[in-house]
């Protein structure tokens, strides 16, 4: 896998996209490492969310696990949440640890049933679905 050189090219990109055409941002030491850090984290994240395969699910500490900073579920979430501004990535995939859905997001429900994955009730995914890092 070429996860690093994807990884480098998303980090690029996305460094560029935050700073290109915004008037009156700071860039100030702090403000740049920030943008670093999110844009490191988003590569890492879109690599590890690739690997959910179509039919199963993943927790937000889950990939956050992957990614090795485990106690970054809700960086995870923020990354996905923006995740659209940078192309078309299987977020619907991804749910909290109890298989709640993202609120705000009723169209996750029909793509998560598309593939097969069956919901215990129109806000909770079915975590026997619950894809593991061991089964490829």
């Amino acid at each position: 896998r070429d996860i690093h050189l994807l990884s480098s090219a998303f980090f690029v990109i996305i460094v560029a996209e935050m700073y290109r055409g915004v008037k009156g941002m700071k860039k100030s030491a702090k403000h740049v490492q920030a943008a670093i850090c999110m844009a490191m984290c988003f590569c890492l994240v879109s690599c590890a969310r690739e690997e959910i395969p179509a039919g199963r699910v993943a927790t937000y500490g889950q990939i956050a696990r992957l990614i090795g900073r485990e106690k970054n579920a809700r960086l995870v979430g923020r990354v996905l949440r923006d995740a659209s501004l940078y192309g078309d990535y299987p977020c619907h995939r991804v749910v909290n640890h109890a298989g709640r859905l993202a609120p705000g997001w009723p169209e996750q429900a029909e793509l998560l049933r598309d593939e097969g994955v069956p919901l215990r009730d129109n806000t909770h995914a079915d975590m026997r679905f619950q894809w593991r890092e061991e089964d490829g």
